[in-house]
């Protein structure tokens, strides 16, 4: 009976699913003319401390006005005054490390602005190099490395270059979800035999890990990376609502495995397929409500290494958790962590050598 309830419920959250789907795509065919973006890495082994954006003005550009300024850019070559556009819209710059966005609105004041006339200045740590006139609008690709040559920026385009550091962006998610599953549920199950566990402990053990995972992998697929440079606020503010909702399930866990008799059972399982249904529709739903109307990505955020090493840490202590949870009466809190930071540091350095030899 109970089977046949969660059946039914499972078929409304799929239909509500590509429900939501349908919205989301309806309102981006429906959404204005995109910003232009362009995306520019300076390649370059000196730290880039500041760009300008300048226009031209005058026969064979005799004259810079400048637009827009990121970072500090006061030696000589820079230009010294107060940007034309600072606290105005349609155009916008913002860098993270050696990498810059820069993003023209389609709507903007042909008195102000001559997209076609664009020269960029950046001030490294050793030089200021000037580039030479780069028309921004309807630029495809988009994406470009900037090589310094002597006082000269290079732009050419390269349609390989990342225009985010996020790994989420990497294809890679079903072949590393597998990879994860298999070398920490391995270990897991290696420990407990190696301690003499009962067959059907492992087997519940090993169910604890699967529920626990269909949480903390969009953790480090998702909610990590949309904290990096260059995350649009859909994926960010989305992120940070599936791991408040991971976060809350845990506490909903942890309550029942004081009040009920037994902290495992298959209403527990049923419970947290329905509990993860209903908290991605939501993510889902968050993710396009707040992505829209924003498509300019900022550079606050962590590197992909910090964002990295945050996830991996924090997802050792939310396995442990849940799984100590499920298992109390067989599993203190203290075993858990050590076998999960086994598992993932495993799992972790495995990926890591396969993404380096790839």
């Amino acid at each position: 009976m109970i089977w046949n309830v969660w059946l039914k419920r499972s078929i409304i959250w799929m239909l509500s699913i590509l429900s939501l789907l349908a919205i989301a795509t309806s309102v981006t065919a429906n959404a204005p003319m995109p910003t232009s973006l362009s995306w520019l890495k300076f390649d370059s082994s000196s730290k880039l401390q500041g760009v300008q954006i300048s226009q031209c003005q005058g026969e064979n550009c005799q004259q810079l006005v400048l637009l827009k300024q990121y970072g500090t850019c006061d030696r000589s070559g820079c230009i010294k005054s107060v940007p034309k556009l600072d606290h105005r819209k349609p155009l916008n710059l913002d860098c993270a490390d050696n990498l810059c966005l820069v993003a023209l609105s389609p709507f903007y004041d042909k008195k102000d602005l001559d997209p076609n006339q664009i020269r960029f200045i950046a001030q490294l740590a050793d030089r200021v190099s000037v580039s030479k006139v780069f028309p921004l609008r309807d630029r495809q690709p988009n994406k470009f490395t900037v090589t310094v040559k002597d006082k000269i920026l290079e732009i050419s385009p390269n349609s390989e270059e990342k225009i985010t550091q996020s790994s989420l962006f990497k294809n890679l998610a079903l072949f590393f979800l597998i990879l994860t599953l298999g070398v920490e549920l391995g270990i897991w199950a290696g420990y407990l035999r190696w301690r003499k566990v009962e067959s059907a402990e492992i087997r519940l053990t090993i169910i604890s890990l699967l529920i626990v995972h269909i949480f903390s992998f969009p953790i480090v697929w998702f909610s990590f990376p949309g904290l990096e440079h260059f995350t649009s606020d859909g994926n960010r503010f989305g992120g940070l609502t599936w791991l408040g909702f991971s976060i809350l399930y845990g506490i909903i866990l942890s309550l029942h495995s004081i009040w009920a008799k037994r902290s495992f059972s298959r209403r527990v399982v049923v419970g947290s397929i329905a509990y993860w249904l209903g908290a991605a529709v939501i993510t889902l739903l968050f993710t396009a409500l707040l992505g829209y109307g924003s498509p300019v990505p900022s550079a606050d955020g962590l590197s992909e290494p910090m964002a990295i090493f945050a996830s991996e840490v924090f997802v050792v202590g939310y396995e442990a958790w849940i799984v100590q949870r499920l298992r109390r009466e067989t599993l203190s809190i203290k075993i858990a962590l050590g076998i999960s930071l086994i598992a993932n540091a495993g799992s972790c350095l495995l990926g890591l050598a396969f993404t380096l030899l790839s």
